[in-house]
């Protein structure tokens, strides 16, 4: 029995030789496309990071933290707006006031920026992000738990809960 001409090793050897590479390329765009989507991880950074304090008129809590953003993807990504939340006694979620803060440490020195818009992140990097809110509070709190959201160009948000301590 002899095999047709189409089936002798030499043609058989051309098929896979234009076949390999083409399906090891097609899985490799499937990759790349796959990671070209945005992705932020928030993290509380370790330590007492995140703390409270009384603020300058009556009732109002300051709340003050450092989170780490990082970009797990290979698209360049940045911080669009920051949004905070703190858990009241029955477990709700009450919004705090919040906007870029400008604070002046000294005669000389650069001015601390918390809720930094328009932060932009590289492919695969990490920041450090100084955040703050306030809020009202008929009574000192000891402890809040306090709920970020984090929004970026894309209208992603990403949530990170953090425990706030009185300072």
């Amino acid at each position: 029995m002899r095999l047709p001409a189409w089936w002798s090793w030499w043609y058989l050897w051309s098929f896979f030789k234009f076949l390999g590479p083409f399906a090891v390329s097609f899985v490799a765009l499937g990759f790349v496309l796959c990671d070209r989507r945005a992705h932020i991880e928030l993290k509380a950074k370790r330590g007492d990071w995140c703390v409270l304090n009384a603020g300058f008129k009556g009732g109002e809590i300051v709340f003050s933290g450092v989170i780490e953003i990082y970009n797990a993807s290979s698209r360049a990504n940045a911080v669009r707006d920051y949004q905070f939340f703190r858990q009241d006694s029955a477990n709700e979620w009450v919004p705090m006031e919040s906007e870029q803060y400008n604070l002046d440490t000294g005669y000389g020195k650069e001015p601390e920026v918390h809720n930094k818009t328009a932060l932009t992140l590289a492919p695969y990097s990490g920041i450090e992000a100084k955040v703050q809110a306030i809020t009202k509070m008929k009574t000192k709190p000891y402890e809040l738990v306090v709920k970020i959201v984090v929004y970026d160009l894309f209208e992603k948000s990403y949530t990170l809960k953090v425990k706030a301590a009185m300072k």
